[in-house]
């Protein structure tokens, strides 16, 4: 059996320990990742963080377009009550999914160009009126 090195923990291991990367060889072999399995879920954990991070950082740093709640405002400010609307019903997929889906911060940035940040009350008065 073929083992390999993982780049991270340095540990070597059996191929079967690391998944397929999704390239191919010119003669159509299947080429592993470079990280196994274990050190690849953590960071796929710790980049899915830090782009949850990015987003809070965003919206702490801006407030409801609509009505002004943000953190000058109002002094019980909390970021979870903002979200990205869609003003343009051009929605290819949740913010708030990008990071579970593996999506780049540049990525998520072309669909938050696409949104309005509002409060969730502003929110609901939209969606209501629709």
């Amino acid at each position: 059996m073929k083992s390999k090195t993982c780049r991270k923990c340095k540990v070597e291991k059996p191929e079967t320990e690391f998944f397929f990367s999704g390239h191919v060889t010119l003669a159509g072999k299947k080429i592993r990742d470079t990280l196994c399995k274990t050190c690849k879920v953590v960071y796929k954990r710790e980049q899915r963080q830090k782009i949850r991070d990015w987003i809070k950082e965003l919206k702490a740093d801006s407030g409801c377009a609509k009505c002004g709640y943000s953190k000058e405002t109002h002094p019980s400010f909390k970021v979870s009550a903002l979200t990205f609307h869609h003003a343009q019903d051009n929605k290819e997929y949740w913010i708030a999914d990008a990071a579970n889906r593996g999506y780049s911060k540049k990525t998520i940035q072309k669909e938050i160009d696409k949104c309005v940040l509002i409060c969730v009350r502003c929110h609901a008065e939209i969606h209501s009126h629709e």
